[in-house]
């Protein structure tokens, strides 16, 4: 089986790497939010990076819960996936999307695993991984190599001409939806 994730997608892809080698044959996963795996960082920029990202997942998780699932979802991308004016440039059949899923996104947030990973059993693995990040998503994201560990096999790439933590973004330099990791 081929497994591809994005963001929290391409946590799952990896925890389920790390559990059922088995079943997993290649795995791409694009920017891994792997925040979990920095509790002993001494890093002080990241640190503050982390900071600033849990104020703004905490406005997100208060508008979810009084139900302003809109706002949640703007703030999401304005403030943490994305970045600033992002929002109103989205189709508004996507922003229904991120609307829509505010809900399921609560229940991510409250997941104490979800942004974590088994690095060892990784580390152990043998199976091929791509791990993607754009040269255009906010910097606590693009600084996803120092949080990711040494996947078996894996090769790393920044999409040449940009890229943003959501690969499916309307890219301004090509002017269209991609319909891939670029």
């Amino acid at each position: 089986m081929h497994v591809v994730g994005n963001s929290y997608g391409a946590n799952v892809t990896l925890t389920l790497a790390a559990a059922r080698p088995d079943v997993v044959d290649t795995a791409a996963v694009h920017e891994p939010p792997l925040l979990g795996l920095l509790d002993r960082t001494l890093d002080t920029q990241l640190l503050d990076e982390l900071a600033t990202a849990d104020e703004h997942l905490a406005i997100v998780r208060d508008l979810i819960i009084a139900e302003r699932h809109r706002d949640a979802a703007e703030h999401f991308v304005e403030h943490i996936a994305v970045g600033p004016g992002t929002w109103n440039r989205l189709r508004e059949e996507l922003r229904a999307t991120f609307e829509r899923n505010a809900p399921t996104y609560l229940d991510e947030m409250e997941d104490e695993t979800a942004l974590t990973l088994d690095t060892a059993a990784l580390a152990a693995s043998r199976l091929p991984v791509l791990l993607t990040y754009g040269t255009e998503s906010p910097a606590a994201v693009r600084r996803g190599d120092r949080r990711t560990p040494t996947i078996g096999r894996r090769r790393r790439r920044d999409p040449r001409g940009g890229g943003t933590h959501t690969p499916l973004h309307q890219h301004r330099a090509v002017g269209h939806h991609a319909d891939r990791v670029p």
